[in-house]
């Protein structure tokens, strides 16, 4: 028989195997790559996310909506009880780069990014990703949960929803939970 083994997911990887199962599965018929009339189109993905009992998409938007670069990275200071100096050194170490004062670079992006409140770019983000696993495994999920949220509603543009219908969806979801 076969053996399996029950592991734990973060609600991101939740959301994205539901999303891969939905639309592979549900919306695209049992044979997805045979019949083109099952697109993605920004009707479909909307209606879909917004259909009754469909509580996973609206759990998971209505939790991240709410996160913020800023918020999480503050947060994360005050729980670790470290300084933010000895945060940038951590990330620092993790900073696969040939720049002589990674230090400097780290707390310029780092202070920048919470400035303007948005996500530093990958090259930064894993560092810090690294950093907040060895010392408080519970935010790594958190800051997973906003990189892949925000990286989610680009995606979106892709499929032409325009920032006001996401907009409208995440005022659903909020005022769903």
């Amino acid at each position: 028989g076969k053996q399996f083994i029950e592991v734990s997911q973060s609600s991101f990887q939740i959301f994205y195997n539901f999303i891969f199962w939905e639309y592979i599965c549900t919306l695209a018929g049992t044979r997805p790559f045979e019949n083109p009339q099952h697109n993605l189109s920004k009707k479909v993905l909307v209606s879909d996310l917004l259909r009754p009992g469909n509580y996973l998409f609206q759990k998971y938007i209505a939790l991240c909506q709410n996160l913020s670069f800023s918020g999480v990275f503050e947060d994360f200071i005050s729980k670790s009880n470290k300084t933010f100096e000895e945060i940038y050194n951590l990330v620092a170490e993790h900073l696969e780069s040939e720049e002589n004062d990674k230090y400097q670079h780290i707390k310029r992006t780092l202070e920048r990014c919470k400035k303007e409140n948005k996500l530093p770019k990958w090259n930064i983000f894993f560092p810090l990703l690294k950093t907040s696993f060895y010392i408080n495994k519970q935010f790594s999920w958190i800051f997973i949960d906003l990189y892949f949220y925000e990286n989610f509603k680009n995606a979106l543009h892709f499929l032409s929803i325009k920032k006001e219908d996401w907009k409208k969806v995440e005022d659903f979801c909020k005022n769903y939970n």
